[in-house]
């Protein structure tokens, strides 16, 4: 119910206005729209909850909450922006967007730490095993990436396993599936023993990746299959390019019309704070909007000074146009994210 009234249903949509708070404790079909006008949008930790929409925005010092960094969500929390080519675009922020006018937004998930370390010794292919330099809190079912150690033409050697089992000193990670290829976890010493003497770290940092609460939807009207790059693709810039999209290994090509986050204020003075973006600790996937300027994952864009706003130990997953855009924004805080397939 939302205030006396039944919840909005399938293409509505949704005003929460007048200083109201409406707590959000269920699925929803896919809306239109929420506007949240000097009112509250909060997720209540009590259960797993998934919201369906084609546009979200914050105006007149709304709030749009998912847990705090202090007391972060504990649930999980799916916010699934619907949209495509040819869906209507807002001014300045565009279609399939959580738009901050003025306001506040905050999505936080559980914090497990450092978010990437590396191999305490080489991992070969066929291994269903790893073992780390350093301990890890990750929990059973975490994804994590393995890039390539090789040069240049070795990107398609990365490899996206899920966790599956941990020794009790946190040290080895069982995979769901053995390494197609090796990763490599040596120190090697080059020039002689002396003041000049270099150690070279040949490790392979791998990361998490955070459980996911923002994403984009894929419309399936537009997918086609893209066949992988030939052996011996040749990505240097110089290079003659043979390979549509130039990425590596089979995938199914869409739209590339991702979600966005973008926080853009009417006042951009450095006396004012009007928009503040605060995001920890969550997965941002299936997001950006291929040749559009200024669709981007997420974009702080031309907001003057932002120093309460920040996206820190987060995630960037499959991008189709960049990761994090700062744009005529000052002093915002960006740390410890992992950004892939981009």
């Amino acid at each position: 119910m939302l205030g006396g009234n039944p919840p909005p249903q399938a293409g509505e949509l949704v005003v929460i206005d007048s200083g109201n708070t409406v707590y959000f404790d269920t699925t929803t079909p896919i809306l239109k729209a929420i506007v949240i006008d000097n009112a509250s949008l909060i997720f209540d930790d009590n259960q797993d909850v998934a919201l369906n929409v084609e546009y979200i925005l914050v105006v007149n010092n709304g709030l749009f909450q998912v847990g705090t960094e202090s007391n972060p969500f504990q649930h999980q929390a799916i916010i699934t922006m619907y949209g495509q080519l040819r869906s209507i675009e807002l001014p300045i922020y565009g279609a399939k967007v959580l738009a901050l006018r003025q306001g506040t937004i905050d999505m936080h998930g559980v914090d497990y730490g450092q978010t990437w370390t590396q191999l305490g010794q080489t991992a070969n292919s066929g291994d269903s095993q790893i073992t780390l330099r350093q301990a890890m809190s990750w929990p059973i079912g975490s994804q994590i990436i393995i890039p390539t150690t090789g040069d240049y033409e070795s990107q398609a050697e990365s490899e996206v396993r899920t966790i599956t089992a941990q020794s009790s000193n946190g040290l080895i990670l069982t995979l769901d599936a053995p390494l197609n290829f090796t990763h490599l976890g040596v120190s090697r010493n080059i020039g002689s023993l002396t003041v000049n003497a270099r150690v070279i770290q040949q490790k392979d940092q791998f990361e998490i990746v955070y459980t996911r609460i923002f994403l984009g939807s894929v419309t399936q009207t537009w997918n086609q299959v893209i066949p992988p790059c030939p052996v011996g693709f040749n990505p240097d810039q110089f290079a003659v390019q043979t390979c549509f999209l130039g990425r590596y290994g089979q995938e199914i090509g869409s739209d590339q019309f991702g979600a966005t986050i973008m926080a853009s204020g009417a006042n951009s003075s450095d006396n004012t704070q009007d928009v503040i973006l605060r995001l920890s600790n969550i997965e941002i996937f299936n997001v950006g909007q291929a040749f559009r300027l200024g669709r981007y994952p997420v974009h702080f864009h031309m907001n003057g000074n932002m120093s309460l706003s920040y996206i820190k130990s987060s995630s960037v997953y499959q991008s189709y146009n960049r990761a994090i855009n700062i744009h005529a924004s000052n002093y915002v805080t960006v740390e410890n994210n992992v950004i892939y397939n981009i």
